[in-house]
């Protein structure tokens, strides 16, 4: 399209609408509350300011590229969509450049990649594997992953690569590929000098259950150092171990108000009610009444938007992150579980209010809240160890198709 036939102010709208819509949908793909139809009506929200790029592409560039090192990561995904959609090498360059400067620009161009599907970038991943450039071997490892393609041979060689964040990606990778032939350098790595690189191989090894004693005390350690990665240390740690080591564990844990939050993560993964009632002792105004609620919520039918404690990012077993939410009404939702503790026994792990078996899991899977939907990922996993995990925070229609042909 000729430059003066160009609308400059819709397309400067589109670029800015793209990115901040990605953003959006990122936050609520680790949201508690958030629902599979939620994020398809994201979905095609950021689909429509990625057309309304793609119809001027090269006008649309130049106003993406000067945002990619000072903007915020939505301008890394708009920019990276375009490129790679495109198939500029020049731009694809520069938005990997730009990527790599922090984890969080580097985690939206691998949303980038991903989101555009295997067939239009499989070259481009598994050129950005084999690159010499370490943040572009991250990124392009990340994306196979979040892609669930499996790179072969390529992953071994990335588990002894000398870059530690790329080891802890392909750690992860081997948990979500389902690479049980990566047992021996998944187990050496517990070992690693490198604190997210052991917590990474203990999560995929309490997956197939490799070296579980060792991998569940190492996840234990890893929630009681606090950070980005406690909740999700403690939920794998309570979902490997054995219901009364758990158990035991959590009320361990309870006994420190410090560790209320860890505890919640626990209990919650845990899934028996018994542990509800430690967890509504918190006082109101305490930190870890956003992660209590959010523990009812995961284990029961409770409402949780109905208790306003779902805004926020979450850390969710799969996201791993921390945001602030909502207070959340803890007197309510006392009330609440006195009203419904009859529906519930003591001796059943539960998710969503439902027991913990591989057809509730599937049925979680469908019409979950992304919280539930990870849990249920992840105990599936367990349960079926040579099927992939399944990606929930992928493009909605992407996980739809994966539902219609997932085994009940």
């Amino acid at each position: 399209m000729p430059a003066s036939s160009v609308n400059w102010s819709v397309l400067r709208q589109h670029v800015e609408s793209a990115s901040f819509l990605w953003i959006l949908r990122d936050r609520a793909s680790r949201a508690a509350d958030t629902t599979l139809d939620e994020l398809a009506d994201l979905d095609e929200r950021v689909d429509a300011h990625l057309d309304g790029l793609a119809i001027s592409p090269d006008e649309a560039w130049t106003l993406c590229e000067p945002d990619l090192d000072g903007g915020d990561p939505g301008y890394i995904f708009a920019g990276g969509a375009l490129a790679f959609a495109r198939g500029a090498a020049e731009h694809a360059e520069r938005v990997v450049a730009a990527a790599s400067a922090a984890p969080a620009r580097e985690c939206a161009l691998v949303a980038a990649l991903a989101w555009l599907g295997f067939d239009a970038v499989r070259r481009v991943v598994r050129h950005l594997m084999e690159s010499s450039d370490t943040p572009a071997r991250r990124i392009g490892f990340a994306a196979a992953a979040a892609l669930r393609k499996d790179p072969g041979t390529r992953l071994a060689s990335a588990l002894a690569d000398d870059d530690p964040l790329l080891r802890a990606r392909a750690l992860r990778a081997v948990a979500e590929l389902a690479r049980a032939d990566l047992a021996a350098q998944t187990t050496d790595a517990l070992r690693d000098e490198d604190f997210r690189v052991r917590t990474e191989a203990a999560c995929a090894c309490v997956r197939f259950g490799w070296a579980a004693g060792t991998a569940i005390a190492m996840l234990r350690d890893a929630a009681a150092a606090g950070g980005p990665g406690a909740v999700r240390a403690a939920a794998y740690a309570a979902r490997a171990d054995s219901a009364d080591g758990a158990r035991a564990w959590v009320r361990q844990l309870l006994s420190d108000p410090r560790d209320r939050r860890v505890a919640a993560a626990a209990a919650g993964a845990i899934g028996t009610v018994d542990l509800l009632d430690p967890l509504l002792d918190t006082p109101p105004g305490d930190p870890a009444a956003i992660a209590v609620a959010r523990a009812v919520a995961l284990v029961t039918h409770l409402d949780l938007r109905a208790y306003r404690a779902g805004g926020g990012e979450d850390e969710t077993e799969e996201a791993g992150e921390h945001g602030a939410g909502v207070g959340p009404d803890l007197a309510g939702i006392r009330e609440w579980w006195e009203a419904h503790r009859r529906a519930y026994r003591h001796d059943v792990r539960y998710l969503r209010g439902a027991p913990l078996t591989e057809p509730s899991l599937v049925v979680t899977l469908r019409v979950g809240t992304q919280a539930q939907r990870a849990a249920a990922a992840f105990e599936l996993a367990r349960l079926r160890p040579d099927e992939p995990r399944f990606p929930v925070r992928a493009r909605a229609r992407r996980q739809r198709d994966a539902l219609g042909e997932l085994p009940s």
